[in-house]
């Protein structure tokens, strides 16, 4: 009896001392890992999320509503989080007369009439769509800009339209 106690009792004690090893070994993976991402891509904190091209215009955003926007618009955003705060990446008039995007800090007014006049393009990919309100619907897909060198940027948006 006493033997198989002491098995037993051994037999846990090197499970819990082989876990804490894996525990180690996991950190210690991890911490390298951080390091080498850090090392190839030092500023991996100012990247954002779900982009799929990073190393392409920066999409950032602004805040509020641009003064020419009054009424019915467009308004897109990465989370809906930022959407709540009024952390706009895109924003339109509605009726596509025109539209801003803020790229690398600088807000960017598009002739959505005559694209053919923008440095900058933008398209839409509407995953999903659904009416909330009387005259007002929420969309959820994909956006990507253009830029004046062919550079892209993709990512996923949130965003409403409406009166």
């Amino acid at each position: 009896m006493f033997i198989a106690a002491c098995l037993i009792g051994c037999s846990s004690e090197d499970s819990k001392n082989e876990s804490q090893l894996d525990e180690i070994e996991l950190i210690d993976s991890t911490i390298e890992v951080t390091k080498m991402v850090d090392t190839l891509v030092p500023n991996m904190d100012t990247m954002l999320v779900d982009s799929t091209f990073i190393n392409s215009p920066e999409i950032t955003f602004f805040e509020g509503f641009p003064e020419k926007i009054d009424g019915c618009s467009c308004y897109f955003s990465f989370t809906e989080k930022d959407l709540e705060e009024w952390k706009f990446i895109y924003v339109d008039d509605y009726h596509f007369e025109f539209g801003f995007i803020s790229i690398n800090g600088e807000l960017i007014e598009l002739d959505l009439k005559n694209p053919a006049n923008n440095e900058y393009s933008v398209e839409f990919e509407i995953e999903k769509e659904e009416q909330t309100g009387y005259e007002v619907h929420t969309q959820r897909g994909f956006m990507r800009i253009t830029g004046p060198a062919n550079e892209q940027y993709e990512a996923q948006y949130v965003g409403e339209c409406g009166c």
